[in-house]
């Protein structure tokens, strides 16, 4: 049976194991804190990033609102929350690190009108169906291994009225030339120097020729889109019961099986793709890789091309199983 003193010893453990809890929490999210500080700080960051206040929880987690970021002159994405958690950032470098952005709002229009980025057919479609900017959600996982030079990614995303993603994927060849590199592009670009940009841009080609895909998982989901397109496409030609979508030169049997697929494969591949093209909704592509292959290859004066001529390639040599 216990006695008042065994009592209140084990009172007394409790509270200071209870309390040494909670500090070491405390001690973590204060040091997850002072890491996104430095490292924006120690990346020239400051007149990019920008945020209203920033807390750390006692799990080591870090909260930032309203946070901006310049993308140029006139075009700012704007995040009314970002949380940061198991973040793992050594010697300047970031290694892991888990974000989530919510109330996240892109400007499609701004960021085509100021020219700082080349916009894509993609973009180029968006506005042209009155998608002015994108709202909604975004989170990323990622995992820097720099000893097995290997990079973990998931993410997933959802926009208002438009749709979104989910994916896996497993990147080789991740050296540590090209984590330098993707450091120091931002620094030797703003320094104005154009030998220092070139050196820099040379290493990074160099090393990006070894990245290679170990295996990808992605889900397309452009059901909001897709509904857009269906009403403008119905008031603008309301006998047309269904817009005709060509089809994909380079998304075909022929293409897939002088490729390497299978024609069965190949069939089910390109119907799937064709149903996605015509109805909108879900593309989920699932690769089946035996050893990682390599996205790049060193071309003209050591600059960096794809290492597939098309889709098609790329598809089967992935052994790649397209399904709605």
């Amino acid at each position: 049976m216990l006695t008042k003193q065994h009592k209140i010893g084990a009172a007394a453990l409790a509270i200071v194991l209870v309390g040494g809890g909670v500090y070491a929490k405390h001690a973590a999210g204060n040091v997850a804190r002072d890491q996104v500080e430095g490292f924006i700080v120690r990346q020239n960051l400051g007149g990019v990033v920008r945020y209203a206040s920033i807390s750390a929880s006692l799990f080591g987690s870090v909260s930032l609102s309203d946070v901006q970021i310049k993308l140029g002159p006139n075009a700012t994405i704007k995040v009314a929350s970002l949380d940061i958690s198991h973040l793992d950032i050594r010697d300047n470098r970031v290694y892991g690190a888990s974000l989530l952005a919510d109330g996240l709002e892109y400007p499609l229009v701004d960021t085509m009108r100021g020219r700082f980025v080349q916009p894509t057919a993609d973009m180029q479609e968006l506005v042209g169906l009155g998608y002015s900017r994108l709202i909604g959600r975004v989170a990323l996982n990622m995992k820097l291994d720099d000893k097995k030079e290997a990079l973990d990614i998931e993410t997933t995303a959802d926009f208002k009225d438009a749709g979104g993603w989910t994916a896996k994927l497993e990147l080789a060849g991740i050296t540590p030339s090209l984590v330098n590199f993707a450091y120091s592009l931002p620094e030797a670009q703003a320094s104005g120097g154009t030998g220092r940009l070139l050196e820099t841009a040379l290493t990074g080609m160099s090393a990006a020729s070894r990245v290679a895909l170990a295996n990808a998982e992605i889900t397309l989901d452009d059901c909001g889109i897709s509904k857009r397109e269906r009403k403008i496409t119905a008031d603008s030609y309301p006998s047309d019961n269904k817009a005709v979508v060509a089809r994909d030169p380079e998304i075909n049997e022929i293409a897939l099986i002088k490729a390497g697929q299978s024609p069965s494969k190949a069939k089910s591949s390109v119907d799937a793709y064709q149903s996605w093209r015509q109805d909108g909704g879900k593309l989920k592509i699932t690769t089946t890789i035996e050893h990682p292959i390599p996205l790049f290859k060193n071309g003209f004066l050591g600059s960096v091309t794809p290492a597939f001529e098309n889709q098609a390639d790329l598809l089967a040599l992935t052994k790649a199983e397209i399904t709605n």
